[in-house]
């Protein structure tokens, strides 16, 4: 699937690290990125904060920004590579850590079965918005502030409501991924209580805070990140859509109160929409049987929308030959 792709790698210091498309390559402050000003607009649109600044930030403090095509861009022209190596830490990342996330960290550990089975590698998702990090409505909560952060449960296949796990499941033959941050919080309650929200806001803001304070440590501090790398290997934080801007906020908050530069982390930004979650609808259900003649369920039609996103995702990624230990 990607041996094609890993043939056309270019040498040279940025390309070894994320080979980028055609388009400009910016620089702002001795630091360089693929900047898109479309994609800033929808960071800007969905997030109310002024992206330019945060890139520049980032990128001030060492880290690197690599904003991609959207995916219509990339169907036309599919020359925007991302580079894995079999030192590097890669996070996938979307704004629940259910859907995108969970597709592109299967991809992540099939490229690693196939090319690095030797490495640490390793691709937990995350959900930047309602995964396991308070971002933000972590405390002061009242029962008009609390939902500014509202927790999203993964629950076992089966349980009423998730059939898009089952989709998840028959798609590939595997469970979700656990979360990062999953295991710190173990049974704390992220989210009030139904039954008494007045009563459980003052608990629900003690857990937040501390959730959000491990969070500081395990998923933003840059040394922490960097200690996740290989020998020559890089951090690389693949995010979707507003993932983007609310991690590298998290990023910029604490790093810069702990004195601490981003070097070596790469941050990419793809303006791709969660297709999964739309797929199965009454219209795709009534076009698909127009085109062959079948009656399916919406079930059927997300199973084979796993499966496209997935390829999608797969034709994004190349593994550094130089690191590249492929199964006998």
């Amino acid at each position: 699937m990607w041996s094609e792709f890993a043939l056309e790698i270019e040498s040279g210091e940025l390309q070894d690290a994320l080979r980028l498309s055609r388009d400009e390559l910016k620089t702002s402050n001795g630091r360089r990125f693929y900047r898109s000003h479309k994609y800033i607009d929808i960071l800007d649109s969905t997030s109310g904060h002024n992206l330019t600044h945060v890139l520049d930030e980032v990128t001030s403090l060492g880290g690197y920004v690599v904003i991609g095509p959207d995916e219509d861009e990339h169907t036309i022209d599919p020359s925007f590579k991302i580079v894995i190596g079999a030192n590097d830490f890669v996070i996938p990342m979307c704004h629940e850590g259910m859907n995108r996330s969970q597709v592109l960290s299967l991809v992540l550990e099939t490229l690693k079965t196939f090319y690095f089975v030797k490495s640490k590698f390793d691709a937990n998702p995350h959900g930047a918005e309602s995964g396991f990090d308070p971002y933000k409505a972590h405390k002061d909560l009242t029962p008009d502030n609390w939902f500014g952060y509202i927790h999203g449960k993964i629950l076992p296949r089966g349980s009423k409501g998730e059939w898009m796990h089952d989709c998840f499941y028959e798609a590939f033959g595997a469970e979700k991924s656990q979360r990062i941050g999953e295991e710190v919080a173990g049974s704390t309650m992220l989210n009030p209580s139904e039954d008494d929200l007045d009563g459980s806001l003052g608990a629900t803001a003690i857990a937040r805070t501390a959730q959000r304070l491990a969070m500081d440590d395990l998923l933003y501090d840059a040394d922490n990140l960097r200690a996740q790398t290989g020998p020559t290997g890089k951090v690389i934080v693949i995010c979707f859509c507003r993932a983007g801007g609310i991690f590298m906020e998290r990023l910029l908050e604490v790093n810069k109160a702990r004195g601490k530069s981003l070097d070596n982390i790469y941050v990419v930004c793809l303006p791709w929409a969660d297709t999964i979650s739309r797929a199965g609808g009454k219209s795709e259900i009534e076009k698909y049987g127009e085109l062959t003649g079948k009656l399916v369920s919406r079930e059927f039609i997300n199973v084979k929308k796993h499966i496209e996103v997935f390829n999608a995702y797969a034709s994004l990624l190349v593994p550094a030959p130089a690191t590249m230990t492929p199964v006998e």
